[in-house]
């Protein structure tokens, strides 16, 4: 696990993250393509949350090996999908799910990670 943490939570991963992120918010302000074969963005709800994205994005630039979990919500948000940045029908609250990922990266639980020291 100590060894997975490291690797989530480099400089370079936690940058091309929010990059990721960025991008996405970019889409969302451009107009929907007709025919894609991407899966559909829920742009309102995404752009509805952007001031907590954007606190996400902030948190991302002080990531920690303890902030892994934190760090790969924020991948899984991005990645899934079938959650709320692409399926309309998905329950899951976007703001709360963005905002308990911010909560990770900024103040990991008290779990510990073996460092191999």
């Amino acid at each position: 696990m100590a060894t997975r943490a490291r690797s989530i939570t480099t400089t370079e991963r936690c940058r091309t993250l929010a990059e990721d992120w960025e991008h996405l918010l970019d889409a969302c302000r451009r107009p929907a393509a007709v025919l894609t074969s991407r899966l559909p963005l829920c742009r309102d709800r995404i752009l509805g949350t952007e001031a907590e994205i954007r606190d996400m994005l902030a948190a991302l630039s002080e990531a920690r090996l303890q902030s892994a979990a934190g760090v790969a919500k924020a991948s899984l948000l991005l990645r899934d999908g079938t959650g709320p940045l692409y399926n309309q029908r998905c329950t899951t609250d976007l703001g709360a799910a963005i905002q308990n990922a911010t909560r990770h990266i900024r103040n990991p639980t008290t779990a510990t990670y073996a460092t191999g020291t």
